[in-house]
């Protein structure tokens, strides 16, 4: 959830102090958010804080009034208060009131001139001294992160925070199979310190555990993008974006038309869209130039608080190409969404709008018929499927198709879906559907749904006495076994079906 507290009359103290209004504010927006969606967790799951200036001082604030409830917390600029700073209602505690507090990991960030002297925002930043200082000698897990270049504006933090909060959560979150519910304290062993004299890394040791010389980081990974921040101010995206989505083709007169969907990029936001026809690069779909705000012409573009620019409608996902007509196929076109570190996806293919329009006609989308193979691409990264036939609308393998046959990805992207097939599997066959699918480092797995000729795969298979599990015909590989007396498939040869239900976290085959 992003938040923002609004007080255009007045200054941050009007919602910086919790306890005048804002922590019961946040209360009763996730009350509100539990009533309309049915979710009683939201009320009690634990909050991950992040926030800038203002908003980092009301997340030391909720982090000295709410421990237990908080997971982590990133204060970009911002301490419990500004260094001698008196309010008008509620007044800023001591760090020391609440040793509760030291339990929770913080990473605080600010720029380097904002701490030089005569700036503005000096106060602010000694009072982040005065908590980080009087947390570390404690032994409490925080861990401060200078920007070398940077003010006030959030500048590259974004990239920081998301490697904190990335690395925290699974080592704060309890373990499902236990009946607890509290957050998990942070153990001193495999832990990293960043020491802040030289910028240098190490493995923690117990003379700088306490030390507010140093920066507690949860592990190597944390300390080696802690360094990267504070030495260059920058952290290497080395993660591609996600590929477009439903890529649609409508030719109309000498032109055609494109338009897609693609999700953003979470640590580097879509600098653009590049837009291919038989793999020769056509042009371009950025966003607004602005000199200030958005020098690059971004598609996505950030402002001083690394909010989104609201001002500013994004534009729309859509390419115009008025090259001379020549005869093409909607899967002729590409589309590779590229993020702000000039790293791009996969492409995805076109699909002709006429068969999209199909498909909107019904909740179910076909994925075989006429064009079918159309609908499918041979790889993560798109081309047209190897080794397959496309016959009276069923397709399959070419009996006759030479080493290097590939997979069928579908060219559309799904969310939560239904999946009903049809399948007829040869003698000793041994296949699968995968799907929510994920690349990691080349990798491309996900949860895998069985198909096999499950007598030849094992020998000696007797359904009904052999009680053995085994993976057999719908079972999730690699996580369930089958009941050989509830083996549901026909033999080879025969045609079975098979179903795939996902919603959110449940999953059934």
């Amino acid at each position: 959830m992003g938040s923002q507290l609004w007080a255009p009359e007045e200054d941050c103290s009007t919602w910086t102090m919790p306890e005048d209004g804002s922590a019961h504010a946040l209360k009763r927006a996730l009350e509100h958010f539990t009533e309309i969606t049915g979710h009683p967790e939201i009320t009690t799951i634990p909050w991950c804080l992040w926030g800038h200036s203002g908003g980092a001082i009301w997340t030391m604030n909720m982090v000295h009034l709410y421990p237990e409830r908080i997971l982590a917390a990133f204060p970009r600029s911002g301490g419990l208060s500004p260094a001698g700073r008196t309010y008008s209602r509620s007044q800023p505690q001591s760090i020391r009131e609440n040793p509760a507090a030291f339990k929770v990991p913080i990473l605080f960030c600010y720029g380097a001139k904002e701490r030089e002297p005569g700036n503005r925002f000096n106060a602010l930043i000694e009072g982040v001294h005065q908590a980080f200082e009087a947390g570390r000698e404690e032994g409490a897990p925080w861990a401060l992160a200078v920007h070398p270049d940077a003010e006030h504006e959030n500048a590259q933090s974004r990239q920081l925070a998301l490697r904190f909060f990335d690395t925290l959560i699974p080592k704060r979150l309890p373990d499902p199979l236990s009946t607890s519910t509290d957050l998990v304290e942070l153990e001193k062993e495999n832990a990293w310190l960043g020491k802040q004299a030289d910028l240098d890394i190490a493995p923690l040791s117990l003379d700088m555990a306490s030390s507010s010389n140093s920066s507690y980081l949860a592990e190597e990974s944390l300390a080696e993008s802690w360094k990267a921040f504070t030495t260059h101010g920058n952290i290497q995206d080395k993660t591609p974006p996600p590929p477009p989505h439903e890529l649609r083709v409508h030719k109309a007169g000498s032109q055609t038309e494109l338009s897609w969907n693609a999700w953003a990029d979470i640590e580097s936001g879509i600098g653009h869209f590049a837009i291919y026809r038989k793999g020769k690069l056509l042009g371009h779909v950025g966003g607004p130039e602005h000199p200030a705000t958005n020098p690059e012409a971004f598609f996505h573009a950030w402002n001083y608080h690394d909010q989104p620019l609201l001002e500013d409608p994004l534009t729309r996902m859509r390419f115009i190409d008025r090259t001379p007509p020549e005869p093409i196929q909607p899967e002729d076109y590409e589309v590779r969404t590229v993020n702000q570190a000039g790293l791009y996806s996969a492409p995805t293919q076109g699909l002709s709008s006429v068969g999209w329009e199909t498909q909107q006609k019904t909740s179910w989308k076909s994925l075989s018929g006429e064009n079918g193979l159309g609908l499918w691409q041979g790889s993560p990264k798109g081309g047209h499927p190897k080794g397959w036939l496309e016959k009276d609308g069923i397709l399959e393998m070419d009996p006759n198709a030479s080493e290097g046959s590939s997979s069928l990805y579908s060219k559309e992207v799904y969310g939560d879906f239904e999946l009903t097939f049809q399948y007829r599997i040869g003698k000793g066959g041994n296949s699968e559907i995968k799907y929510r699918m994920t690349d990691y480092d080349g990798q491309f797995l996900g949860p895998e749904y069985q198909i096999l000729d499950d007598e030849d795969h094992y020998p000696g298979y007797r359904p009904g006495i052999d009680t053995t599990p085994h993976y057999i015909t719908a079972t999730l590989y690699g996580l369930e076994m089958g009941d050989w007396s509830m083996d549901p498939r026909r033999p080879p040869g025969i045609w079975n079906q098979g179903r795939i239900v996902v919603r959110g976290p449940r999953i059934e085959h």
